[in-house]
């Protein structure tokens, strides 16, 4: 059986207290069914610990991906809509997918009713990036990264996340943070180019480069797409674009596609498959690869840089904090080697090809500042995210 389990160790908090208000005014709806999270990606995964933190307890996972029919999460087996609809068990469904209206059209088809027998999670956080990629006012600081800005840890001393101490630190009208989790270069490339067409022209873009961007394939994962949100600023523009209009249909097709966004392990227990052999693999993939200069990722990346230099931006790519003491205990002295012959080739294209320096910040936390001391990603506590925006002030002030 496969496992497609993700650690969880930090979440977006405005999208917990959406599911919470959502769940609490469907709670009686739920009693006497078997309850389903539909999508077993990522997203579902963290939604099964939202549903742990609000003492719900679930039956299972619902996917469309035959690559994960009969797998699992943890203890939970994953399993076809139509196994499930067929048992002819009173069940209830949470959708977890972030592009949920072909599983609602779905679950419609089949003549469950939403608010009755499925609940769709829907937040504001594409509403809210869009009202700030079009805002009107002049900002000098324009910061640009995924989930970094807007996830907070798990049992944290503070959900203040890193946008919130950033927009109190220099200031709401002083800056403009675009940040969606996955979203790949290439489309910070696209949205930046869109914002000086439009004359939103700041002093200095940040943009937020881990080596997890540039590792394969990771930009073409469904989940990075975020296809209706591209498709939204496309109509809102007062302008036709038809570079932006073909990217907006190739990440469609980039969404729509079957891809295992996750490792698996194959093993008989439990206990083995929810071992930290799993984690070592993602920790790899991620981390200690070897970058290519010609992935996609780099080359918009160059872009981007070239872009900046035309309109005379001032360029700051900032590499956020590794869990490197945590990879360390997984590889030895291989994770450091590989990971900083990475950055170097990072460095390196951005001085050589585009004259910009990569703001390293790499080393800067120890371990106790990560949201989990066995994290694989780079979300912080929150005494790390107060690291991190003291680095971006010393950084934004050159």
């Amino acid at each position: 059986m496969k496992d497609f389990s993700w650690p969880v160790s930090a979440f977006n908090e405005k999208e917990f207290r959406k599911f919470s208000l959502d769940i609490d005014a469907n709670r009686k709806k739920m009693f006497g069914r078997k309850i389903y999270i539909f999508g077993a990606g990522i997203r579902g995964c963290i939604f099964l610990k939202f549903c742990e933190m609000k003492d719900i307890k679930i039956a299972g996972f619902i996917d469309n991906d035959p690559n994960k029919a009969d797998g699992c999460i943890g203890d939970y087996r994953i399993q076809k809509f139509e196994e499930v609809h067929e048992q002819k068990i009173p069940y209830y469904v949470i959708v977890s997918t972030e592009n949920s209206q072909g599983i609602i059209r779905q679950l419609t088809k089949e003549g469950l009713e939403q608010g009755e027998d499925f609940l769709s999670v829907t937040t504001d956080l594409y509403d809210n990036f869009a009202d700030d990629f079009f805002r009107k006012d002049d900002y000098p600081y324009l910061f640009l990264g995924d989930c970094i800005f807007s996830q907070v840890a798990v049992g944290d001393s503070s959900y203040g996340s890193l946008e919130d101490m950033v927009y109190h630190e220099f200031g709401k009208e002083r800056c403009n943070i675009l940040g969606m989790h996955g979203m790949p270069i290439r489309t910070f490339y696209h949205l930046v180019r869109l914002l000086l067409k439009r004359g939103r022209i700041p002093q200095k873009v940040v943009l937020v480069v881990n080596t997890v961007m540039f590792a394969g394939k990771k930009n073409q994962l469904p989940r990075a797409q975020h296809t209706p949100l591209l498709r939204n600023i496309q109509e809102k523009l007062n302008f036709e674009d038809q570079e932006f209009a073909d990217y907006v249909s190739l990440t469609k097709e980039r969404m729509e596609r079957f891809r295992t966004d996750a490792f698996v392990s194959t093993s008989n227990t439990i206990k083995s498959r929810n071992s930290g052999r799993i984690v070592k693999l993602r920790m790899k993939m991620n981390y200690m690869y070897s970058l290519d200069e010609n992935e996609e990722g780099v080359v918009y990346l160059r872009r981007l840089a070239e872009l900046c230099e035309e309109y005379r931006v001032g360029f700051f790519p900032f590499l956020p904090p590794v869990n490197y003491e945590y990879g360390e205990s997984l590889f030895g002295e291989e994770f450091h080697v590989c990971y900083r012959a990475n950055v170097q080739k990072l460095k390196a294209i951005l001085e050589r090809d585009c004259g910009v320096t990569l703001w390293d910040a790499g080393y800067l936390l120890s371990q106790e500042y990560f949201a989990a001391s066995d994290t694989i990603n780079e979300i912080t506590n929150y005494l790390g995210r107060q690291k991190e925006l003291t680095f971006l002030k010393t950084m934004c002030a050159e």
